[in-house]
């Protein structure tokens, strides 16, 4: 969302809140806008590569669980310490569930091994039955 920002341009950078300002400096075509984006794309990219090592998809990266803490509390705490407006309930409900998503892989399996599990196993459960079914008649 934020990369596209750079290619949406000054109403995209004025909808995401990042202010008239940025949105004034990106039309005039300086330099500060992208590279301030890049940055919060890059630290976001990170996580996710955090976020993905803690649910077992990547390897396991160093300081895994205390990462996803931090960040998981930046989530949580980020719209009502920083935002400063009136309608940022959407930003905190977003944050919640983004803060809310890592610590459960940190718990030990992320929602959606378990729900790889669910699946694997009624498969599994019903191809003994309809053995056994077949074995009986």
């Amino acid at each position: 969302m934020h990369l596209a920002c750079l290619v949406v341009g000054a109403p995209l950078f004025r909808l995401l809140g990042a202010g008239e300002q940025m949105a004034q400096l990106h039309l005039a075509g300086h330099w500060y806008p992208t590279v301030v984006t890049l940055v919060i794309a890059g630290i976001l990219f990170g996580w996710s590569a955090y976020a993905l090592s803690g649910a077992g998809v990547l390897r396991k990266l160093p300081l895994r669980r205390t990462v996803l803490s931090v960040v998981t509390a930046i989530y949580i705490g980020n719209p009502p310490a920083f935002s400063g407006r009136q309608k940022w309930s959407y930003a905190a409900i977003a944050s919640f569930m983004a803060g809310v998503m890592p610590p459960s892989a940190m718990l030990g399996r992320s929602w959606l091994y378990v729900q790889s599990q669910r699946v694997a196993l009624s498969c599994t459960c019903s191809m003994v039955s309809n053995r056994v079914r077949a074995s009986q008649a």
